[in-house]
C-alpha cells in the first residue's frame, strides 16, 4: 500500500516537471518563430536577401510545435509592382531578354531584383502604352504550419508528459 502511494506520488511529480517544461518550450517555439518572422520582415523592408531566413523559418516551423507563422513581404510586393509599371514603358524585346537572363535565379524574388536591375541598365523606352501587368501577390506570401506533435523538446515532455498521467490513473485505480 505505502508502495504504490510513493509511486502515485512520484508519477504526479513527473507529470507536474514535465508538463512544466512543456509549457516553457511551447511557448519558446512560438517566440522563436516571431523572432525569425521580424528578421524577415526587417530584411525584406531593407531589400536584403530574404530567401535563407524564409528556409530556416520553413524548417523550423516544420519540426517544432506551436510555430505556425505566416509572412508576407509587401516591400519586395512593392518592388515588384514598381518594376511592372517601369516594364510598361520597356520594349517587350527587352523584357524578354531580362527574363531570360534572371531566368535560373532561386526564387521569385530574387527574380524580381534581377529583372528590375537588368532593365534600369539595360531598357530603352517604348512610346507605346501597355497594360501593367502586376505580380502574382501570393508569390509574396509564406505559410508555414507547425505539426501537432513533433519530435521537440516540447513534444518528449508532452509524451512524457501524458504517459506519466496515465501511469498516475492506472496506479491509483490500482489502490481503490
Amino acid at each position: 500500500m505505502l508502495r504504490l502511494k510513493t509511486t502515485s506520488i512520484i508519477s504526479a511529480s513527473i507529470t507536474l516537471i514535465t508538463f512544466s517544461i512543456f509549457i516553457i518550450q511551447f511557448n519558446h517555439n512560438s517566440n522563436q518563430a516571431e523572432t525569425l518572422k521580424n528578421q524577415i520582415l526587417s530584411l525584406d523592408q531593407t531589400g536584403g536577401d530574404t530567401s535563407p531566413i524564409i528556409d530556416e523559418l520553413k524548417t523550423f516551423s516544420m519540426n517544432h510545435m506551436n510555430a505556425s507563422m505566416t509572412v508576407e513581404l509587401i516591400y519586395s510586393y512593392n518592388r515588384a509592382l514598381q518594376a511592372a509599371e517601369r516594364s510598361q514603358q520597356i520594349s517587350g524585346e527587352t523584357y524578354t531578354k531580362a527574363q531570360a537572363a534572371c531566368a535560373s535565379r532561386a526564387d521569385s524574388i530574387t527574380q524580381a531584383r534581377c529583372v528590375n536591375n537588368y532593365l534600369a541598365q539595360n531598357a530603352p523606352v517604348n512610346a507605346q502604352s501597355q497594360a501593367i501587368v502586376a505580380p502574382d501577390r501570393n508569390q509574396y506570401i509564406f505559410t508555414y504550419k507547425s505539426p501537432m506533435l513533433a519530435p521537440d523538446l516540447a513534444g518528449i515532455m508532452a509524451l512524457i508528459s501524458l504517459t506519466s498521467l496515465g501511469v498516475g490513473i492506472w496506479l491509483w485505480g490500482l489502490r481503490r
